[in-house]
């Protein structure tokens, strides 16, 4: 009869430790989940902010190049 009693406690012990793992394993992918689409979000507003900032530095060399040339037609 202790046999018994004892297997169940260990059984029961044992779905406990399982469900308890599978709660953390659900918890830890949701968490991962998570932090990857807020690593998205910010991944892609710094690619936004690189092309902003490659658009601005064409333009301004674009001007460069401008006042370049008027420069060396004044002087000529």
């Amino acid at each position: 009869m202790k046999n018994v009693q004892l297997d169940e406690d260990i059984k029961t012990e044992y779905e406990n430790q399982k469900k308890y793992l599978n709660n953390s394993v659900t918890s830890i992918k949701k968490r991962l989940e998570k932090e990857r689409q807020i690593h998205k979000a910010e991944h892609l507003k710094i690619m936004k902010d690189n092309v902003d900032l490659i658009t601005e530095i064409s333009s301004l060399r674009k001007a460069v190049r401008t006042l370049d040339e008027e420069l060396k037609n004044l002087k000529n």
